[in-house]
């Protein structure tokens, strides 16, 4: 088996050609991670769940909350592009975990956004588009 990853490694182009999906998440998520740090962005938590949702990556940005959803594609995938990917579904799982988080870590008196963050692997290139749900 491990003959096997490695021959993978020899024939891939790219590192993320030899990633699973959870992987290609966690790389995603470490992107667009020091992409927002760069920008100013403050950590306060990354995969809050709670209420059997998850939300990747929870921001402070100036006075904003900002609960970030990462998704991490390779360009011209056949499953579209990365933000078409957070559906109706995904939006109102994210929206409630972020009640419970903004009541529970008493920041009641802050704003909160919805971004999402597109992370195209064969690159390494961010694209974060801010108010990406309401």
């Amino acid at each position: 088996m491990l003959k096997a990853f490695f021959q993978k490694l020899k024939k891939s182009n790219t590192q993320t050609e030899i990633f699973g999906n959870r992987q290609k998440g966690n790389y995603g998520e470490e992107l667009a991670l020091k992409y927002l740090k760069k920008k100013g962005y403050k950590l306060l938590a990354k995969n809050y769940r709670v209420l059997r949702c998850e939300i990747d990556i929870i921001m402070l940005y100036k006075d904003i909350v900002v609960f970030i959803e990462v998704k991490a594609r390779k360009k011209g995938e056949k499953y579209g592009l990365p933000k078409e990917a957070v559906t109706k579904q995904k939006q109102n799982n994210i929206k409630k975990a972020a009640s419970v988080f903004m009541l529970d870590k008493r920041f009641k008196d802050f704003y909160g956004r919805f971004d999402v963050v597109e992370v195209y692997l064969d690159d390494n290139t961010v694209n974060h588009i801010e108010n990406a749900f309401f």
